[in-house]
C-alpha cells in the first residue's frame, strides 16, 4: 500500500511539474480564451473595419506552404495598416525551396479590393483577393459546436492547443478541395493574445499539414514584425 501511495505522489508530482493534465474538462477554458479573440475579427468583411477596432493600427499576416511538383512553396502575403495614414498597404512574396522568385507591393483601398502596384506578376504569386477571416464566423459559440481533433492545456501557463475538424464550404473552396472535404483549423492558446495593450491572433488551416497549410495571422494595437 505505501508502494502505490508513493507511485501515486510520484505520479501527481511529475504532472503538476509538466504543467500538462490530461484534458477532458478544459474544452470550455480554452474556447473561452480564443472564443472573444475570434469574434471580435471573425469575420471583418471590409479591413479597413480594423482601425475602428485597432484604433492604434494593426497588421495582418497570411502564409501559405505547399508542393509543387515536388518543389516546397512559400507565399507570404504582410499588410499593415498605419493609424496615421489611414491606409492599408503592404507587400507579397513567392519563394521556391527558400529562395524568392517574386516579390510585389500591394494595396488595400477602403472600397475593398486588394491590388498590385504593377500588373507584371503571376497568379500563383496572388491566388486570391480576400482572406478567410473575412468570410468565415468563429466565436465561442460557434467553436464549442466544432468536432475536436485534439487539445492540451497546462496548469502552469494556462496555455493550450486545440485542433478542430471543420466542414465548411467557404473553406474548402479558398483551399480548392471538395466541399465535404474536412479540414484541420489549429489554434494556440499562447499565441493568442487579448488585453488592452495588444491582441495577437493565429489559426491555421490544414488538411495535411505535412503537405500544405494556410495560416492568418491578425496583430492589433501595433505594428507587426516584418521580417522581409
Amino acid at each position: 500500500m505505501k508502494r502505490l501511495r508513493l507511485a501515486l505522489v510520484m505520479l501527481l508530482s511529475l504532472t503538476f511539474l509538466s504543467g500538462c493534465i490530461p484534458m477532458r474538462n478544459y474544452r470550455g477554458k480554452i474556447e473561452s480564451k480564443i472564443g472573444p479573440a475570434a469574434e471580435k475579427v471573425y469575420p471583418t468583411k471590409n479591413l479597413y473595419e480594423l482601425f475602428d477596432k485597432f484604433p492604434k493600427g494593426f497588421t495582418i499576416i497570411v502564409m501559405d506552404s505547399y508542393k509543387k511538383d515536388g518543389i516546397y512553396m512559400y507565399r507570404k502575403i504582410w499588410l499593415y495598416g498605419s493609424p496615421e495614414k489611414k491606409r492599408i498597404e503592404g507587400y507579397v512574396s513567392l519563394s521556391k525551396e527558400g529562395n524568392e522568385v517574386e516579390h510585389v507591393n500591394l494595396v488595400y483601398s477602403p472600397n475593398g479590393k486588394l491590388s498590385a502596384e504593377n500588373s507584371n506578376y503571376s497568379d500563383e504569386l496572388l491566388p486570391y483577393k480576400e482572406f478567410l477571416f473575412q468570410k468565415l464566423t468563429l466565436n465561442k459559440k460557434v467553436l464549442s459546436k466544432l468536432k475536436v481533433i485534439s487539445k492540451s492545456y497546462s496548469w502552469v501557463s494556462g496555455y493550450g492547443d486545440i485542433e478542430y475538424g471543420i466542414k465548411d464550404k467557404d473553406i474548402n473552396k479558398f483551399l480548392h478541395l471538395n466541399k465535404d472535404e474536412e479540414v484541420t483549423m489549429s489554434i494556440n492558446t499562447e499565441d493568442s493574445v487579448v488585453s488592452d495593450s495588444g491582441f495577437f491572433l493565429p489559426i491555421s488551416f490544414s488538411q495535411n499539414e505535412l503537405e500544405s497549410w494556410h495560416k492568418e495571422t491578425i496583430i492589433g494595437g501595433q505594428e507587426g514584425k516584418n521580417d522581409d
